[in-house]
């Protein structure tokens, strides 16, 4: 039997349980604890909150990015798979310190580039510069603060599934190293169109789904996505070779708003995704 800690981080820019901040308890409501359990798993759950008084998108962001590190090694080292479920992506720079090493590919599912710096966006959304935080291009001071972060190389860097990236983002991601196989590729490659030499010699990898990498036709994810994204099964065929080429050994699910799902397929979906991710857990 696995082990499954599952960390509900029910924020979205710092603001607790609003809009994609449900998220996380609308996908434990789903049913996403009992699917895995019916699965052979032993599920626990914690939750990951802040005790900020005055709650600042950047600072309090920080403070669960910290406070995600610490669950994430505390799980891994009772022997558990840790599963994230937050509204914001930004969790992803605590769970990759809470692993606690720069030998980690990163498999990044998302509509969006999420490559942006303090210098480059246009909206100064944070959630935005959350793969170019994990890669040490902006937020250093910050980072450093964060227990176990270390940068991940751009060679070990994966986003798939894009189709709505800002003006010179793809350009940065290219700049840096990373390798991007947008939805269109993947949607006429398959698995086949992951290079062969991602993520090199690896203790293993992080596996983040931003939701919104779906087609709407698999459920309205957020007010953010786009048409032409990828299929639920589309994505589980991913992630099963992103497993292949190295051991999946923390996950996430973010940026679900179930304001726009009341049939409830995307939550599907996601507990759907969350069944395959602990199917390949490390």
């Amino acid at each position: 039997m696995a082990a499954i800690h599952l960390l509900a981080v029910p924020y979205d820019s710092a603001r607790k349980a609003e809009r994609m901040g449900r998220g996380p308890d609308a996908l434990l409501a789903a049913g996403v604890v009992e699917r895995l359990r019916a699965n052979g798993h032993a599920v626990t759950v914690e939750r990951v909150e802040t005790d900020d008084p005055f709650p600042r998108e950047i600072g309090t962001t920080f403070d669960l990015v910290r406070r995600v590190a610490v669950s994430v090694r505390a799980a891994r080292a009772a022997g558990a798979f840790p599963l994230v479920l937050a509204g914001n992506c930004f969790t992803a720079v605590g769970v990759l310190a809470g692993l606690g090493r720069d030998d980690v590919g990163v498999a990044w599912f998302d509509c969006h580039g999420d490559f942006h710096t303090p210098e480059t966006t246009a909206s100064g959304f944070l959630d935005g510069m959350a793969l170019a935080t994990a890669a040490s291009l902006c937020w250093a001071r910050l980072t450093a603060a964060v227990p176990g972060f270390r940068p991940v190389a751009g060679r070990r860097l994966l986003h798939l599934g894009g189709r709505d990236f800002d003006p010179g983002e793809r350009e940065a991601m290219t700049a840096a190293g990373v390798t991007a196989c947008d939805a269109e590729t993947l949607r006429r490659s398959g698995p086949s169109a992951v290079p062969a030499d991602w993520p090199g010699p690896a203790w293993g990898a992080y596996a983040h789904v931003d939701l919104d990498v779906l087609d709407p036709g698999e459920g309205t994810v957020n007010g953010f996505q786009t048409p032409g994204g990828l299929s639920v099964a589309a994505v589980e065929d991913l992630l099963r070779q992103v497993g292949g080429r190295a051991p999946i050994r923390a996950a996430a699910l973010t940026a679900y708003d179930p304001a726009g799902d009341p049939d409830g397929l995307a939550a599907a979906a996601g507990v759907r995704l969350a069944e395959c991710l602990a199917g390949l857990r490390a």
